[in-house]
């Protein structure tokens, strides 16, 4: 760059010269040096401490080294067949990303466009807020109710630029989930009107018979999308393989922001 060259902020838009960047952790070799351990459960990731099954190891210790140099299916074929099968639902109703921050991504690229916003808590999973906020888009953030979601106060921050809603259930951190009565009352009084994320990357933990089953609301609301994880209950957050579920119209149209 010449000292007469303008400077490069000019070409970054306000909304991204507001963020810092990420610094993700530094990897366990790194850290086990520094506090002199010989392993380390990283909580602040919610790593699995179990480690994958033994039947998922041995698939991978199987995995054939040359196949490393092949491209995989670009749409995940066999795996939404095989999960379309244990979810009862088609498998072009359901699509794969790198985690589940790449869904998140997914979804807000296809429904908001320049002046819309996302509503969702303020005390839940960051990536919502941030993917929103780095795309040019408001991310409204609602105070928790006893560490919960709050319905009512989330409705309250909803107008006609809202997009999306996303609804951590069980909310991470906290922990804290909506009954499927909730859940089905929040999705009556928003009527369709916008697109309810139920994010479920912590569904198998839970135990209570109250816990919605969500995938079956999906038929008689198409605003709908769950997502699921193997990152965290089935211990494969190194394979980053997260995916949604939802209706026909409603996939195939985030689908066209994938590449």
């Amino acid at each position: 760059m010449t000292p007469t060259s303008p400077p490069l902020s000019r070409l970054v838009p306000e909304y991204v010269r507001r963020f810092s960047a990420y610094i993700p952790s530094k990897p366990d070799d790194e850290l086990k040096k520094l506090y002199g351990c010989s392993r380390l459960f990283r909580l602040n990731n919610n790593e699995n401490a179990l480690g994958p099954p033994p039947a998922a190891q041995e698939v991978i210790r199987s995995f054939p080294a040359p196949h490393a140099a092949i491209y995989p299916s670009g749409d995940a074929y066999h795996l939404r067949v095989k999960l379309g099968e244990r979810l009862a639902v088609h498998p072009d109703q359901i699509l794969v990303g790198n985690g589940a921050n790449e869904v998140i991504t997914f979804v807000i690229k296809a429904f908001c466009q320049e002046g819309d916003n996302i509503v969702t808590a303020d005390q839940t999973f960051a990536v919502y807020e941030w993917v929103a906020e780095f795309s040019g888009f408001e991310a409204r953030l609602v105070p928790l109710n006893d560490f919960r979601f709050d319905d009512d106060a989330l409705r309250r921050r909803i107008d006609e630029r809202s997009k999306v809603l996303f609804i951590c259930n069980p909310n991470n951190p906290t922990g804290s989930y909506w009954s499927e009565a909730r859940l089905r009352r929040f999705l009556e009084a928003v009527n369709g009107r916008q697109i309810v994320v139920v994010d479920e990357a912590y569904a198998e933990f839970v135990e209570d018979p109250l816990f919605p089953n969500s995938i079956p609301l999906l038929h008689e609301f198409p605003n709908l999308v769950v997502f699921r994880t193997f990152s965290k209950m089935y211990g494969l957050a190194g394979l980053r393989i997260g995916y949604l579920i939802g209706d026909h119209e409603v996939v195939d149209i985030i689908r066209r922001t994938c590449v």
